[in-house]
């Protein structure tokens, strides 16, 4: 399928770009910010034998109801579809007509009982959800001030939106089965406007997250919600406060979440949290993390404490269709970090612990931390990495955890074991990431720093117990 935009619906009007040669146009008028236009826009992504030129009506401006637009539709609204002598104003009838038409796939607009379905999707939508919304909406967009929006509405969006539609996917992937249909799109366009409201949160709808998640990854999707992301990233930027994490370089999982911001490109903050002063454990930040551990999160009113649910939490706030927690792989990715918080975080603290307390380790500490790379090297497999040709949050904690270990004084760099070859190679691949690379140099700087302050600490008892016993 082709397709082209213009950016001035009068320029558009008067100057249509050309088809290409033996293809047949039709024309689009659409406005990003409007979900009924985005069901259209993602309709006609799927059709084929014919190129759908999109023309953006600027409703700011005023062009729905500029006199050449109000001949194509005396309602002024968006969209419009133009084919030939045909013109079609209404959302449903668009898209009925794009797939019945052109849809390289007519399950899209499917017939018997399915279709049924459709209609009593879409008789909801309009006579229920479509009133509610643009209550959510429209102070946000008109005045940018979420705050007009009454808890009333709130809540009726979210019972009447996330929590009906939730409970209607049931089982199933889709709306009304396997495969998506148009309907899927228009409850789709018209949920993602609530995303601009900074207190929206689809919580517990764990199915309506995932649905969501199949949606955003379908490949026309960026093109599609370009315009519709651009306003929400602004207007969390504008609303939102930036997520705050509590770390300290030292802890790997702390570094696994840094990880994790970091190769989703997102913007935040952070507190460094100084172990040997306690300040994992003053009353401010036993108000973000009640357990007192490193990491911690705080983004608005939302604290977590722990680190795999803060890695899980900035993929799907931030970026939900990422790779990092991908929907097909999520099964798989939580038995990953299911292990390295059962042996790989152990692993590190078998490592750690008696480093830190100015002790040996133990010969069965070793032993078990060479067990748990065995383990994690035949897990990994002939793969790039844990989650497959990508990197995934699972790899981000067990690779840091099992760097932690590197700093037994005991560890051979020159001559690594080469039963371990396949994880050293992996090792390398990750550090090939420049900001997983930067953190380990960190770390590795700060614990030298932390083991040159315990043996001076160690060295100056040892002094002051000599003077003692001379005394």
């Amino acid at each position: 399928m082709g397709c082209n935009s213009s950016k001035s619906a009068n320029e558009a009007v008067a100057a249509p770009t050309a088809a290409p040669k033996g293809t047949k146009e039709i024309t689009l008028y659409v406005n990003g910010l409007s979900p009924f236009a985005r069901t259209t826009m993602m309709v006609a992504q799927t059709t084929v034998g014919v190129n759908v030129k999109y023309v953006e009506v600027d409703l700011l401006k005023g062009e729905q109801n500029e006199e050449w637009y109000l001949k194509l539709n005396p309602k002024h609204t968006v969209p419009v579809l133009v084919d030939g002598d045909k013109v079609l104003t209404e959302s449903v009838d668009i898209s009925k007509y794009l797939i019945d038409n052109y849809g390289k796939c007519k399950d899209a607009n499917p017939t018997g009982e399915k279709a049924e379905q459709v209609e009593a999707i879409v008789k909801y939508v309009y006579g229920t959800l479509a009133s509610i919304v643009p209550k959510i909406v429209l102070p946000i967009l008109i005045h940018g001030k979420p705050e007009d929006v009454t808890d009333e509405d709130f809540e009726a969006a979210k019972i009447h939106g996330y929590e009906y539609f939730n409970n209607q996917l049931g089982d199933k992937e889709f709306l009304t089965g396997d495969k998506p249909t148009w309907a899927d799109f228009l409850v789709f366009s018209l949920l993602m406007q609530m995303d601009i409201h900074p207190k929206t949160d689809k919580g517990q709808h764990d199915k309506l997250k995932q649905w969501a998640k199949r949606i955003h990854a379908l490949p026309f999707f960026p093109t599609v919600h370009k315009t519709f992301l651009a306003l929400k990233n602004q207007m969390s930027k504008a609303h939102n406060p930036t997520p705050m994490l509590y770390v300290n370089i030292a802890s790997p999982l702390a570094r696994a979440v840094l990880c994790t911001a970091d190769e989703l490109g997102i913007e935040y903050e952070t507190t460094h949290l100084d172990f040997m002063k306690r300040e994992h454990k003053s009353e401010e930040y036993l108000k973000v993390n009640e357990n007192g551990t490193i990491p911690g999160l705080k983004h608005g009113d939302k604290c977590i404490g722990q680190s795999r649910d803060i890695a899980r939490y900035l993929v799907e706030k931030f970026s939900p269709a990422s790779s990092l927690f991908a929907i097909d792989n999520q099964e798989e990715i939580n038995e990953l970090l299911k292990f390295d918080e059962e042996k790989c975080f152990q692993a590190a603290i078998k490592i750690v612990g008696p480093l830190l307390g100015g002790k040996e380790i133990p010969d069965e500490n070793r032993e078990f931390v060479k067990s748990v790379k065995l383990e994690a090297q035949e897990k990994l497999g002939e793969k790039q990495f844990f989650g497959g040709d990508k990197v995934c949050i699972a790899d981000f904690f067990i690779f840091n955890n099992l760097i932690q270990t590197v700093i037994d004084p005991k560890h051979d760099h020159e001559n690594p074991a080469e039963d371990l070859a396949v994880l050293r190679q992996y090792v390398q691949r990750m550090m090939a990431i420049e900001h997983v690379a930067k953190k380990v140099g960190e770390f590795k700087e700060t614990m030298a720093k932390v083991a040159q302050m315990m043996k001076e600490k160690r060295e100056a008892e040892a002094a002051e117990k000599s003077e003692e016993e001379e005394l």
